[in-house]
């Protein structure tokens, strides 16, 4: 039986790995190719081919002589192998500095180039588990579970793990939202804006979502440190989330959990929707169209709030939250509880502070209203069309759909093993653990989980 434990005590100023039988594989690095940003001034697309020189390393006892590139520089990694009786010990000590490469954008997939001098191995097609990763630093936990940043043995491919447990999706009856969320990932490969899913797999106690790992971290983040965002960050951020929205729209797909939170910036500074576990599919007749009560209550729409059927207009009114929240800095709707936000929803109209400019003022006014089906991005709007209004007038949705859209700003990412844009709270968090044993061929939950397993062809050789 393999199995991994993974436990940070950084009050020890550590953090460990434990692997059971099972080697562990050395570091290789390379790129295929990072594309630089364009914007409507470009003369013509650029990129950058780093060169890749193979390198053989001596590997001893699974680990390099030279040490794992990229571990946080801040702890001491200890490796774990254990034996029948015993359970030996390796420590690899903190790498010297090398001199810094100059600052450049990194593309947000999940190989990035660190060191040209390092070999490549591309990444197979196949089935994966938990034993194909390392797990390297927390990244958040909620609801959900615990999401890790994690790299792939024998490959320099980074990616994002989010491991959401078993026992909670079978109390809730959960499977079915489990796999909608699988499957609304696996149309990111269409769309420059939808977070990709890598693969999919099980263990004993959790179900394993392997995404790409967007080092920008999200823009709930990035509002806390800025508290408000200038008008060309609001514009570009709210394009690119209406191309992601109206994408799921045509096919079929209500969101139902826009917010800053979902909303993650990759290397380059583009956004990436993650977390689509409240996503529905086609509604076909209106008798069939949902009306619980979910998502975040400062996000939801009046119809939601009052239980009444909806369609895709309550990811307009999320939408017109969203862009108040980074122009202003705060909810459209605030209260002293739940209650009270909910009749503010319901009741009163958005007041927007004098210092936004008219055409923002207008555009959260008519998304904000309270009638679904005249709601701005609805095709019965009496405002016309979402990508006409007056705030989007010098775009070009082109390219803003193509991803080609030159972003305001840019992470600064020093490398594919950065956390820095996360909450220090999770990345310096201290005595988590989180058992994961492969996943047994005889286990009961095996057949009840068949369905979920899966490897992205796109993101393979």
């Amino acid at each position: 039986m393999n199995g991994i434990s993974v436990s940070y005590d950084n009050s020890n100023e550590c953090a460990s790995l434990m692997t059971l039988d099972q080697q562990l594989a050395e570091l290789s690095i390379g790129s295929k190719e990072t594309p630089m940003c364009t914007s409507k001034m470009s003369n013509g697309d650029e990129s950058v081919k780093p060169t890749v020189k193979k390198k053989k390393k001596k590997v001893k006892n699974g680990l390099s002589s030279k040490g794992e590139k990229g571990l946080i520089v801040d702890c001491h990694c200890f490796f774990y192998q254990q034996t029948d009786n015993s359970t030996t010990t390796t420590t690899i000590k903190k790498k010297k500095k090398k001199k810094k490469r100059p600052d450049e954008p990194l593309d947000n997939r999940a190989i990035v180039d660190l060191d040209p001098n390092e070999s490549f191995i591309k990444i197979r097609f196949r089935k994966y588990g938990i034993e194909d990763f390392r797990l390297i630093t927390l990244l958040g936990t909620g609801g959900f579970g615990m999401v890790f940043l994690s790299k792939l043995i024998n490959h320099n491919a980074y990616f994002a793990i989010k491991f959401t447990e078993k026992c909670q999706i079978i109390k809730n009856n959960d499977y079915q939202s489990v796999l909608m969320e699988r499957k609304v990932m696996m149309y990111g490969n269409n769309n420059p804006f939808i977070c990709k899913l890598f693969c999919s797999f099980q263990t004993i106690n959790h179900l394993c979502f392997v995404m790409e790992f967007c080092c920008g971290g999200d823009l709930k983040f990035h509002l806390d440190k800025e508290k408000r965002f200038p008008i060309p960050k609001v514009r570009f951020y709210l394009a690119e989330m209406i191309s992601a929205i109206q994408y799921l729209h045509k096919l079929g797909f209500i969101y139902r959990d826009l917010k800053l939170d979902n909303i993650m910036l990759g290397a380059n500074g583009h956004i990436k929707l993650v977390d689509f576990g409240m996503c529905l599919g086609k509604i076909y007749r209106e008798e069939m169209q949902p009306s619980d009560f979910c998502g975040t209550i400062e996000y939801m729409a009046p119809e939601v709030v009052k239980s009444q059927r909806y369609n895709q207009s309550v990811d307009y009114w999320s939408l017109g939250v969203v862009a108040f929240e980074m122009s202003v800095g705060t909810y459209p709707f605030t209260g002293t509880d739940d209650d009270e936000i909910c009749w503010f929803i319901c009741n009163q109209n958005v007041t927007c502070p004098a210092f936004i400019v008219r055409e923002l003022q207008s555009l959260i006014s008519q998304l904000l209203v309270k009638s679904a089906e005249e709601r701005l991005g609805m095709p019965n709007s009496p405002y016309g069309k979402l990508t006409n209004h007056t705030f989007f007038a010098d775009l070009d949705w082109n390219i803003v759909e193509q991803g080609q859209l030159c972003p305001p700003f840019i992470p600064n990412t020093k490398s594919a093993l950065d956390t820095s844009h996360f909450e220090e709270t999770f990345t310096t968090a201290t005595k988590l653990t989180i058992d994961l044993v492969s996943c047994q061929t005889d286990h009961p939950d095996n057949d009840r989980f068949a369905d979920f397993v899966y490897t992205n062809p796109n993101m393979t050789d």
